[in-house]
């Protein structure tokens, strides 16, 4: 674990005059207390990174950390700004989906940034990646670098940046249903199950097409969980996906679990292939997954492993 961070500022330090710049951002909640903030940076500074962190992004106002303008200003002033080149998500929690009508009119910014987060930032995601094409990270917030999780979590992104063509492997625990495939393969996409469900409706809705839909949540119980995928089904919004693939579905602590029944039942259901790992979610691990990447979902020494890499088609 400790052999990649033991060498990232020498091996890290070619790559870093073209990619060291981190905007912060907080488009949802904003409840972190300062110590975190000052591990963050601490730890981004000890890997090479120059971070822009503006004073006044907290401020705490109803469900979310700055006021709908504020948050929406800055998103835009991000996307927009040529200096940095990476958009990081300070925490998930809830609001980005009050200020993504402010993305409508606006035009594609000449470059692509690299946009990272996960949780309520999947909105964000779907209308980044679907709309403009971008090839964004569902991956760990930034005030969880420092915190107890999997240090992998933070490793991959890192060798994503830095190598071209990273090739990027999550193993799956098990297929839920007995659909049988051969080949499968399809661009990444998904997020947050209560998040996409949100999505049905707007601009911004999950499109599935040929898609491998990846899907976690979390404090959610079972005949909840139950109802959003149920919807997804009805709504038709899964039309046309090539698989989903469940992440953690972490539950609330002491509650009886029905989440895996709903997940099963829901799997059953379907005509495409469903698969459920431990790697991706609001649990100890959360590999990353690259919106719009080709990814393929294949058998390997008796068990099931999913592959993408960040290459670009042309």
């Amino acid at each position: 674990m400790n052999s990649f961070a033991s060498h990232v500022n020498e091996d890290r330090s070619p790559f870093l005059r073209k990619l060291n710049n981190i905007n912060i951002i907080a488009p949802a909640s904003g409840k972190v207390n300062k110590a975190t903030v000052q591990s963050m940076l601490k730890k981004f500074g000890s890997l090479g990174f120059e971070v822009d962190i503006p004073g006044n992004l907290l401020k705490e106002t109803l469900f979310c950390s700055n006021t709908d303008e504020y948050r929406a200003n800055h998103l835009i002033k991000s996307l927009k700004d040529e200096k940095q080149k990476i958009i990081w998500a300070l925490r998930g929690g809830y609001g980005s989906m009050r200020i993504i009508t402010k993305l409508y009119d606006l035009e594609k910014p000449s470059k692509e940034k690299i946009f990272i987060g996960y949780s309520d930032i999947t909105a964000l995601h779907l209308f980044l990646s679907q709309k403009w094409g971008w090839y964004t990270i569902h991956g760990t917030v930034a005030k969880e670098i420092t915190e107890k999780f999997d240090p992998k979590n933070l490793e991959i992104i890192l060798q994503l940046l830095k190598t071209e063509g990273y090739k990027v492997e999550i193993p799956m625990d098990s297929q839920l249903n007995k659909v049988k495939f051969n080949k499968l393969s399809g661009k990444l996409s998904g997020g947050n199950l209560a998040i996409i469900q949100n999505s049905i409706g707007t601009k911004w809705e999950l499109e599935s097409k040929d898609k491998i839909i990846f899907l976690e949540d979390i404090n959610e119980e079972g005949y909840k969980v139950d109802r959003m995928l149920e919807h997804l089904k009805q709504s038709g919004v899964l039309k046309g996906a090539k698989a989903i693939i469940f992440g953690d579905f972490l539950e609330k602590e002491g509650a009886n679990s029905t989440v895996n029944d709903a997940l099963t039942r829901f799997a059953n259901s379907l005509d495409i292939p469903v698969f459920k790992t431990k790697y991706f979610g609001h649990g100890y691990h959360n590999y990353p997954l690259v919106y719009n990447a080709s990814a393929k979902i294949l058998t390997q020494d008796g068990g099931l492993l999913l592959t993408y890499d960040m290459k670009k088609d042309e």
